[in-house]
């Protein structure tokens, strides 16, 4: 039960710091314009999703641990349901964004000089979309393994006072 805590502890950190950097380099992705015609839009899709990953994250993270609070953003569900989310959302950003890499990535195409940095920023925004997506699923596993309360809070069961044993 401890080792679940602290798992889900370095899981939700993990998901929040790749959010965090998702979210810088899908800003560099979202405003350098490219070969591919979807690739800006894409990086704006994942810029738009990665704050609230990581703002989410940070709230179900401080909430995560409280076994005597009854608080919505207690509850195992709400959770569970938030990482199946986050996975599938950034599975699909990862592919689509990965889709486009070859056009960007194109080096015989004439180009201004920046087709190396128009590569390396729709690489890194797809490959972190990825990373995330296996965070939040392997996340979601934790979550799912955790022994929820009577109440359906995600720490488990109250701990008896030392005046009660």
């Amino acid at each position: 039960m401890a080792d679940l805590v602290k798992l889900r502890t370095v899981f939700y950190s993990l998901v929040l710091g790749f959010g965090v950097v998702q979210t810088i380099i899908s800003s560099f992705c979202g405003i350098f314009d490219g070969f591919s015609d979807l690739r800006l839009l894409f990086g704006r899709i994942a810029l738009g999703v990665s704050v609230p990953t990581w703002v989410w994250t940070s709230v179900l993270l401080a909430y995560h641990n409280r076994p005597l609070q009854s608080h919505i953003f207690t509850k195992k569900t709400l959770h569970l349901i938030s990482f199946v989310l986050f996975a599938i959302v950034w599975l699909v950003i990862g592919i689509v964004l990965l889709t486009q890499a070859p056009t960007e990535c194109d080096f015989e195409r004439y180009s201004d000089g920046l087709a190396g940095i128009w590569c390396g920023f729709t690489a890194a925004t797809g490959t972190g979309g990825l990373v995330l997506a296996i965070l939040c699923a392997t996340t979601a596993v934790f979550v799912h393994r955790s022994q929820a309360s009577e109440e359906g809070n995600i720490a488990g069961p109250q701990q008896k006072a030392d005046e009660e044993r």
